[in-house]
């Protein structure tokens, strides 16, 4: 009962901090576009942005949800998932580790990590794709703790619903495909039925684009044939600069609870290596992509890894708390206040120094230094509002060719509803 006690009170905590924080407008890159479409109706686009069943769940949510405007419930629906994913962290490492304390702060970590905390208040896709991996998770993990196969066919479903939310997915392959057999022993005729299930199901990003003609089959996969070239060549210069900039986020992301992770990564080598290839094989292709694909928000790949990491820790953390029953509590207050506290004094420190004045300007129209180190988008800069000032002083905007697709989007949408000429 007190240990129920406990998870309730700091899932409302939790929830508190989604909800002050959470982005009082909309803001830049995806989430327009995804609001506006989800407002409009059933969307049967499956190319690499149109995230087809996160864009339809939204807007039955939209349409369902009684109170609120559009942007409110597109961000409550952002909200919901990141919540029922830390639940869901809390049931793996709880489930391994027999330690409910350890399960509590690992949900904790990744909850408030900085990726994570930023994608929960915007508009993004990436709450509800970090919950249906972390389904799935739980079942592999679940078959391999167990050391039987009786989760392949939910796993296989999940996987298969996990594609049609976001393309990113198709990352896992390996992850699943080394699951598989394990879990049955290297005996390929008992995998072939959960892969064909999983490709039954992702199957409409394929079979609506031909029968419709909604978009190219390449587009499922890629956002254009640039990305796609740049995809398919190598650049060691780029994979160096990806890698420095991987650990950067990493840390940055977990700050103090590294230490855990580096620690359970250690533990679980020398204790179970079978765990530890198939979680290795999960991380790996994700920092490979992002490290590849070097965009300014590239952060945003390394989610599903960050989930794994946390799987490490856990194992660590379970270690220290059964060790001393009392650092358990010492830990769970510290890292509850680290986060924002490390987070908030880094921008305003940052804030505070001339070299990082040049970066502060060019992330200006974003919200500069505080967008860039705090994840919480409470009083974002309005793009709505911003494109509009751009659009009636007669001026293009700054730095055009990151905002500029942005600033079309917003200008056509406010022209159909008759707010501009």
């Amino acid at each position: 009962m007190r240990k129920n006690l406990i998870v309730f009170i700091v899932f409302l905590i939790v929830a508190g901090i989604y909800f002050y924080f959470r982005s009082t407008s909309v803001g830049f890159g995806d989430s327009f576009g995804l609001m506006i479409n989800a407002q409009n109706g059933f969307n049967p686009a499956t190319h690499a942005n149109a995230h087809f069943l996160y864009q339809n769940l939204l807007h039955l949510f939209i349409k369902m949800l009684p109170f609120g405007t559009v942007f409110f419930k597109s961000s409550l629906f952002s909200i919901i998932f990141s919540l029922l994913t830390m639940l869901m962290i809390y049931k793996i490492v709880k489930m391994l580790s027999g330690n409910y304390m350890a399960g509590l702060v690992s949900g904790i970590v990744f909850a408030l990590s900085f990726v994570n905390w930023r994608q929960t208040e915007i508009i993004e896709v990436y709450t509800f794709n970090n919950y249906l991996f972390s389904l799935m998770l739980y079942y592999i993990l679940k078959d391999i703790s167990e050391g039987g196969n009786r989760h392949q066919k939910i796993t296989a479903i999940v996987f298969g619903i996990a594609f049609l939310a976001h393309i990113q997915n198709i990352l896992l392959i390996p992850f699943f495909l080394l699951y598989l057999w394990l879990i049955n022993k290297g005996q390929i005729k008992k995998c072939i039925k959960p892969l064909i299930i999983t490709i039954a199901i992702a199957s409409p990003l394929i079979l609506i684009p031909l029968i419709f003609k909604t978009n190219s089959i390449l587009s499922v996969f890629f956002q254009n044939n640039n990305f796609s070239s740049l995809m398919m060549s190598i650049a060691i210069k780029t994979f160096i600069k990806g890698f420095i900039k991987s650990i950067g986020f990493f840390i940055y992301n977990f700050l103090i609870c590294g230490f855990f992770i580096l620690h359970g990564i250690r533990m679980v080598y020398l204790r179970d290596k079978k765990l530890f290839w198939l979680l290795v094989t999960g991380i790996l292709p994700f920092w490979l992509f992002a490290m590849r694909f070097d965009v300014p928000d590239n952060y945003v790949f390394f989610l599903q890894s960050n989930m794994l990491f946390i799987v490490f820790g856990g194992y660590s953390l379970a270690y220290w708390f059964e060790k001393n029953h009392h650092f358990s509590l010492i830990i769970l207050a510290v890292v509850f206040l680290s986060f924002p506290v490390i987070y908030y004094s880094t921008y305003k420190s940052a804030e505070k120094i001339p070299a990082l004045k040049t970066i502060e300007q060019g992330k200006a129209y974003k919200g500069g230094l505080k967008y860039l180190l705090w994840p919480g988008m409470k009083n974002n800069v309005d793009l709505v509002e911003l494109s509009r000032k751009i659009y009636l002083s007669g001026k293009t905007p700054d730095h055009f060719s990151e905002f500029e697709w942005n600033y079309v989007q917003v200008v056509d949408y406010l022209r159909e509803k008759g707010e501009l000429k």
